[in-house]
């Protein structure tokens, strides 16, 4: 996100990988699939590791990406390409954001794109409205928004750099 450095190196994430390796080989975890989704318990995992982070990013940015991605039941490369633009509030509701995604492998035509709604939830390990308020929050106080705010991106996340996040 900084533009430097590799994103495959980030150390928290790789160490999640190696326990889930040595599992896999005691045969101790799931089956091995490219296709096979990710158990809840396994998200659960992810976003808990990524908050007990001293680092921003992985505490703040990352797990408002991903849980964005579970409550929009998106694709990594979505989210990456989510603009500010597409999240607005409810006219009706003020505890409920609303979304039109439409930027999307699926979206073709303007009618496609249809508008989704974000609630919040009692747990903080799926409530989009805490973890995207925390985000944009923390990138305010570190003025870490301003590459986001220029180019549109909710993330400031490009395609390139998303890749990572699925390894």
């Amino acid at each position: 996100m900084a533009s430097r450095g590799n994103p495959t190196r980030l150390v928290r994430a790789n160490e999640l990988m190696k326990k889930v390796k040595k599992k896999e080989v005691r045969k101790k975890g799931t089956v091995p699939s490219t296709s096979q989704a990710t158990k809840q318990s396994e998200f659960v995992e992810l976003i808990q590791t990524f908050c007990q982070s001293n680092n921003n990013v992985d505490h703040f940015i990352l797990p408002a990406y991903f849980i964005l991605q579970y409550n929009l039941i998106a694709w990594v490369y979505d989210i990456a390409n989510y603009k500010m633009e597409d999240l607005y509030p409810n006219s009706e509701y003020d505890f409920i954001l609303q979304s039109k995604m439409g930027w999307s492998k699926n979206v073709q035509e303007e009618q496609d794109a249809l508008h989704q709604v974000l609630i919040g939830a009692m747990d903080p390990t799926y409530c989009v409205l805490l973890t995207l308020a925390s985000h944009l929050e923390q990138g305010i106080q570190n003025g870490h928004l301003n590459g986001t705010i220029e180019n549109g991106l909710l993330f400031n996340v490009s395609k390139v750099s998303s890749v990572y996040f699925l390894h």
